[in-house]
């Protein structure tokens, strides 16, 4: 169909999506090899001879935008979100500098390949030279990013491998089995952000139910910490609009009238 498509109406390969996605950034999603470089070819065909007055610098520059979004992902980006380790093979090694692109988050090839869950394609970029240690814009390591989107199997594939990590994580993900299993392996339950936010600010400020729950009945102490506005975690699940939330804090025994350091 792919070729009959490109044969038929060769001008569809021009086209985006109301994603901004181009047709060549569909094909990292969709995760097929063959498909993508057909595409390549024909593209690069039509777009160097189909008009006279296109030259060959801009057809290379007509391309290269339709393998980035307009926040900056990647083919890279894309094939490694989607769990394609194939086609992330493919493009690492044919656009080695796609390895160490950022989008406009800050967020490499391998943060959306943690965000992904697999550990085959996170494992295959940092062998290709990835900075483990790479930031997003928000700080994120890629450890926050695979507790943020409750990937369990990433989360342990880069605890047991680099343990310093651990350290430096994030529990917004909101999966109460990762949090368990990171404090098991070392975390201190007791770590604050740098506003003095404890791990219930956190899950309350997020909305997270059950986490919020596995907090205050491990440690009911917590509910009644104050971060360094003297919020408690009830001004946090306020903030974060959950109802069930603040619900459940309640009928643990908060101070439904506790004020902020602003009252």
């Amino acid at each position: 169909m792919v070729e009959y498509l490109m044969d038929k109406y060769p001008i569809l390969l021009c086209s985006r999506t109301d994603e901004d996605m181009s047709v060549l950034l569909c094909s990292a999603v969709g995760g097929n090899i063959y498909i993508f470089k057909n595409m390549h070819k024909v593209l690069h065909s039509l777009l160097k001879h189909g008009h006279s007055e296109t030259s060959y610098a801009n057809a290379v520059k007509s391309i290269n935008s339709m393998m980035q979004t307009t926040a900056q992902q990647t083919l890279l980006h894309m094939s490694c979100l989607e769990g394609s380790l194939e086609m992330s093979k493919c493009f690492s090694e044919t656009y080695p500098k796609m390895l160490h692109e950022e989008d406009n988050g800050k967020r490499t090839p391998a943060h959306h390949a943690a965000d992904g869950g697999n550990v085959a394609i996170v494992s295959y970029l940092i062998d290709r030279g990835t900075d483990l240690w790479c930031r997003t814009s928000e700080e994120e390591t890629l450890l926050h990013r695979a507790c943020i989107h409750v990937k369990l199997e990433i989360t342990k594939y880069l605890v047991e491998t680099y343990p310093k990590m651990l350290h430096e994580v994030d529990y917004a993900g909101g999966n109460v089995a990762i949090l368990r299993y990171l404090i098991d392996r070392g975390t201190d339950p007791w770590c604050r952000t740098s506003e003095e936010e404890t791990l219930l600010h956190r899950a309350c400020n997020c909305g997270k139910l059950e986490m919020t729950k596995y907090l205050a009945e491990t440690y009911p102490i917590k509910m009644h910490e104050v971060d360094n506005g003297n919020r408690t975690p009830a001004h946090h699940a306020a903030f974060g609009a959950n109802v069930a939330v603040l619900a459940y804090l309640i009928d643990r025994g908060t101070d439904p009238w506790c004020r902020t350091s602003e009252e």
